[in-house]
């Protein structure tokens, strides 16, 4: 069913103009009251992806395109309050009871809200009260519908630069970011931007741009590889942000210069992140593994092919024994991840760690040595007899040092 409308600037009252909070010409805009009722919530939302997600990956719930428009606005307001911090939009409805809405939202002309949908939450809640028409319309700026490629662009910036905006991002979930990055920067289906004109448009450096770049394609990576692709709310319900935080410069590093060697590695990273709990430090001791002790790196890869033939083969004798008329090759195909002990991570960190403190008391002997080597030689003559004792004297306890040092060597 068509949730959309249409909606003429001449059918609204002109309360006042305003210089919008996205806008670099800094010109005034108009600003009006539309009926809420007129009005429908945006699907591509990048605050609530996972939970889009979540709503069309179960096959008991309505297409969205199937339902109507107030069925439609109810659906995604759940997903509004879902989405954000306990009692935010409480105190966003008592801001508004004492001072009415200040800020506006943004609309297109066939009533999708491109931004203020917690505002327009917080007044569908406030009108569904005691029907107070007071409530009962949303004031914004209205936006022709992009029909053009250059148009389209615009209307993604004011959805981009208000959603990452101070206020909003305290609310704003990390995997759902990582979905709006992976749409406007990654799906070909859908890019409009590079990492350097989303970074200049956005107002980010660059290097953070290219950072959340590389999390949005860690992140498709994962799903993809647990056969799961899109399937964004697993990454929000599982908490993978830290997790994934920790792969981008190695996923940069490996996947896009050897991208074989990523295929062969990241079913370690992978797996790891399938245990419940925060794996977040695992993760890391596994990057650190990768690049300071690939020998203990690799003896987990061997260990967790070995577990997963294992289960597989377990998995093709319990389908001989039973009825079950799945065939080996469709099972694996559901992707039963397997994983290793938590000790076994735990045992290769440890020895990680052994190695990298023998290579830190090796660099604090080179560094003693660099730092001796440039002593300027030619100005010792020239010192003082005070300065020449002081440093006399360091260079007996130096001495000492270093045959305690060999000592023990």
């Amino acid at each position: 069913m068509e949730i959309k409308t249409k909606i003429n600037k001449e059918d609204w009252e002109l309360v006042r103009q305003q210089k919008p909070n996205w806008s670099d010409d800094g010109k005034d805009l108009n600003v009006y009251k539309v009926k809420i009722s007129e009005l429908h919530y945006n699907e591509e939302n990048g605050r609530i992806a996972t939970w889009i997600s979540t709503y069309t990956s179960d096959p008991n719930n309505r297409p969205l395109d199937t339902l109507t428009r107030e069925e439609f606005n109810d659906v995604i307001e759940n997903f509004i309050v879902l989405s954000n911090k306990k009692d935010s939009l409480t105190n966003l409805e008592n801001d508004i009871k004492k001072k009415t809405q200040l800020n506006p939202g943004v609309i297109l002309t066939d009533g999708t809200i491109v931004s203020g949908n917690r505002r327009f939450t917080a007044l569908r809640h406030l009108y569904k009260q005691d029907y107070d028409e007071t409530y009962g319309y949303f004031e914004c700026f209205i936006v022709d519908y992009p029909e053009s490629k250059q148009a389209k662009e615009f209307v993604k910036l004011i959805e981009t630069k208000t959603q990452f905006g101070v206020v909003a991002e305290e609310d704003y979930n990390p995997i759902d970011r990582l979905v709006t990055i992976y749409k406007y920067l990654i799906n070909e289906d859908t890019k409009i931007w590079t990492i350097k004109e989303y970074a200049k448009k956005i107002g980010i450096k660059e290097s953070e741009a290219e950072n959340l770049y590389y999390r949005a394609s860690v992140l498709v990576d994962y799903l993809d590889f647990i056969g799961q692709p899109g399937a964004f709310h697993i990454a929000r319900i599982k908490k993978l942000d830290g997790p994934i935080a920790e792969l981008p410069l190695l996923y940069k590093r490996i996947h896009d210069t050897k991208p074989e060697e990523w295929n062969r590695i990241k079913i370690l990273f992978y797996s790891e992140m399938q245990k419940q709990g925060d794996r977040t430090r695992s993760i890391r001791g596994l990057k650190t593994a990768y690049l300071k002790n690939p020998e203990e790196f690799d003896r987990l890869l061997t260990n967790l092919y070995k577990k997963q033939e294992f289960a597989e083969e377990e998995k093709e004798r319990e389908l001989k024994q039973t009825d079950n008329h799945l065939s080996v090759e469709a099972d694996v195909n559901n992707h039963r991840i397997v994983t290793l002990d938590d000790s076994d991570i735990q045992d290769a960190a440890n020895r990680t760690k052994k190695i990298e403190a023998r290579e830190k008391q090796k660099k604090k002997v080179s560094s003693a040595r660099d730092s001796l080597n440039s002593v300027e030689l030619d100005m010792l003559p020239f010192m003082s007899e005070e300065d020449k004792d002081s440093i006399k004297k360091d260079i007996e306890r130096i001495k000492s040092l270093l045959e305690t040092i060999e000592g023990k060597l």
